[in-house]
């Protein structure tokens, strides 16, 4: 209930507070200008968001963590790089002040970890002393100026951090990892917070505030797991594996820098995600393709974890070659092209026919999310009713925060609903079926879910496959925010199905549920339906109702 409380306190706190960030600093002029830095905008966004992330993983490490010593340690270490990205973020700073304040973070680190092991492997060979040493700073710094390199696009870098994130708390809870618990939950929170402002099209960015303090508590966070992997040894293989994605593209492009005989330290357009936007790729579609390979890297770790190190080895080479070939890679979604236009050629509807199949797309694949829902309600939880209590309070928070601020905007935060889908489905995930306990000798309703749930996965590929003739070529179905959380989901199944973790093996499962109902209210949406208000309201009834009911054992 602790680490339930810490999550939602996070994400609450970064819904309420961000807008009256946002319009703090545009009063106070920090601000990336139109057309000029790392992103082009129309309009100047405010930046050095990450200051309310840093707060609130600050707060929860002094009010949650029982070693106050190594808390302390951890916060001085992080305030250099803090100052470090503040100053920068407000008038700028030379890459040699960074670089001195981030060396002392990194001395902060190298002594926090320094106890815990007594010799260092890294892709199954021993480093002796103190070449370990050298290797493990200079991985440090590397790896921090990576996460601040890599923050060039809408939501990369909070989409990267919270999937990394995500794997750290499940993780770090099978160990009983207390510390690494509080840092990976609070920063979770915060950042699904976050990327509802932080997703293109942004709102406003990170800064280097943020993306220097994520890269820190990022790098101590892998680290901290690393060294309870094997018991006075710290594997470095497994931090690479997670950070893969930052670190490969920063050493090429160095590699570049320097084959060039440039400054390694200045920016350029040789980044991975200027590479796929050099190929007209969409911006939300780059960070997707990160993202993607992101969980193809964390996949590779689970794996290593569990199963086999050598594969892993393997795995990791042969992926860190194809994010090198990127560039060809996504030369080839000329294919991809192709393949819709030979599908529109064969399916060109009339008007009259676009609005009998749009009704009839309603009808089923309404019908079809209704029965899924109603079979997923819940009933004789073995939840305990303190977490009940604490769940039904901050999901009421959670819909007067969504009630300020769509009322302050006009618009659908779509967030909230998927937060309110994922609360929904675990609920049910650790409950009974109420249909299955009203209904004990029938099979019927599971067959009927099964049907529904394979029918609403087609209604919706057919449809996305079909949407220029339901919406305006200049409406976009997905916004980043959505292809953030897919890569989330697909991330959650893929590790269950290879970790597993006792009794909690088919959460993935659950989880996907929540991604096609969600999708299916994204469809219901973009429709443009006058309901669209209605079911964004009551999709916050689902957790409630579903509390209400295994609070009274319905």
């Amino acid at each position: 209930m602790l680490y339930l409380i810490i999550f939602f306190s996070s994400l609450i706190i970064t819904i309420f507070t961000t807008p009256y960030l946002i319009e703090y600093l545009k009063k106070v002029n920090i601000v990336d200008e139109p057309h000029q830095g790392r992103r082009i905008h129309k309009i100047a966004t405010p930046r050095m968001g990450g200051i309310i992330i840093y707060i609130i993983v600050i707060v929860s490490l002094f009010s949650y963590s029982n070693n106050v010593n190594q808390v302390r340690f951890i916060i001085v270490g992080s305030i250099f790089v803090a100052i470090a990205g503040i100053i920068d973020d407000i008038k700028g700073l030379s890459w040699r002040v960074k670089f001195g304040l981030q060396i002392l973070a990194v001395i902060h680190i190298l002594y926090l970890i320094s106890d815990k092991f007594d010799q260092m492997s890294f892709f199954g060979v021993l480093i002796p002393f103190p070449i370990n040493y050298v290797i493990l700073f200079v991985f440090v710094l590397g790896a921090i100026n990576s996460i601040n390199l890599m923050d060039g696009m809408d939501g990369l870098v909070s989409g990267f951090s919270l999937l990394v994130f995500g794997v750290l708390i499940i993780l770090s809870y099978a160990t009983g990892n207390q510390l690494l618990l509080v840092i990976s939950v609070s920063i979770v929170g915060a950042l699904l917070g976050f990327l509802k402002f932080n997703a293109a099209p942004a709102k406003i960015f990170l800064g280097d505030t943020g993306s220097l303090t994520i890269g820190y508590f990022l790098v101590l966070s892998t680290l901290l797991f690393s060294v309870d992997i094997t018991p006075g040894t710290l594997r470095l293989s497994f931090p690479v594996l997670l950070l893969a994605v930052p670190l490969i593209d920063t050493l090429k492009v160095m590699a570049l820098r320097l084959k060039d005989k440039k400054n390694p330290f200045l920016p350029d357009k040789n980044h991975l995600h200027h590479v796929i936007l050099g190929q007209n790729i969409k911006a939300k579609s780059t960070v997707f393709i990160i993202l993607t390979f992101t969980v193809g890297f964390l996949t590779i770790a689970l794996v290593y974890l569990r199963y086999s190190r050598m594969f892993g080895y393997i795995s990791f080479f042969v992926l860190g070659v194809l994010l090198l070939l990127m560039k060809r890679i996504v030369s080839m979604t000329s294919l991809f092209s192709y393949l819709e236009t030979i599908y529109h050629s064969l399916f060109n509807f009339s008007v009259r026919a676009t609005t009998i199949l749009r009704n009839l797309f309603l009808l089923f694949s309404s019908l079809c999310t209704i029965f899924v829902i109603f079979y997923l309600l819940p009933s004789h939880s073995s939840i305990d009713k303190k977490i009940i209590i604490t769940s039904m309070f901050f999901v009421l928070m959670l819909f007067v925060t969504s009630t300020i601020n769509y009322r302050k905007t006009n618009q659908y935060n779509d967030i909230y609903v998927f937060i309110n889908l994922i609360v929904f489905l675990m609920i049910g995930y650790f409950s009974n079926s109420f249909l299955r306990l009203k209904y004990l000798h029938s099979e019927l309703f599971d067959i009927i879910f099964i049907v529904s749930i394979v029918s609403l996965v087609g209604l919706i590929i057919l449809f996305i496959l079909s949407r220029k003739y339901y919406l305006p070529a200049s409406q976009t179905l997905f916004s980043g925010l959505d292809m953030i959380l897919i890569a989330l989901i697909l991330l959650v199944f893929m590790f269950n199905q290879i970790m597993g973790v006792g009794n909690y093996a088919f959460i993935g499962l659950h989880s996907f549920y929540a991604l096609i109902i969600y999708i299916w209210y994204k469809i219901i949406s973009n429709l443009n339906l006058k309901y669209n208000r209605y079911l964004f309201f009551s999709s916050f009834l689902l957790p409630i109702f579903s509390l209400v009911l295994i609070y009274f054992n319905f």
